[in-house]
């Protein structure tokens, strides 16, 4: 629809990697923290306190989300880049 120069498109882009790193991705440190508090250990102690098996559930899934975190910073900055490359080819070509 070539809709992704709009202010709109890069505003809901941002929205979008904000929402998914701090709903998908911390997450995983919140969950951590919270059953320190309820078992009134150390945060750096719960790794070693519930079975293996949670550890690396949590592990695998966090690395997805880490890894789809990035392409879409990936993204956003390709975006970005091509609007700052149209931006210098607009101004040297006006002056």
């Amino acid at each position: 629809l070539n809709m992704k120069d709009t202010a709109l498109y890069v505003i809901s882009g941002l929205l979008m990697i904000v929402t998914f790193a701090v709903t998908r991705v911390t997450v995983f440190p919140y969950l951590y923290w919270k059953y320190s508090i309820h078992a009134n250990i150390s945060f750096w102690e719960v790794p070693w306190n519930i079975p293996i098996k949670c550890n690396v559930g949590c592990l695998i899934i966090l690395v997805l989300q880490v890894y789809w975190l990035a392409i879409m910073v990936k993204g956003a900055v390709r975006v970005f880049y091509k609007m700052y490359i149209t931006r210098i080819s607009k101004k040297s070509s006006t002056e």
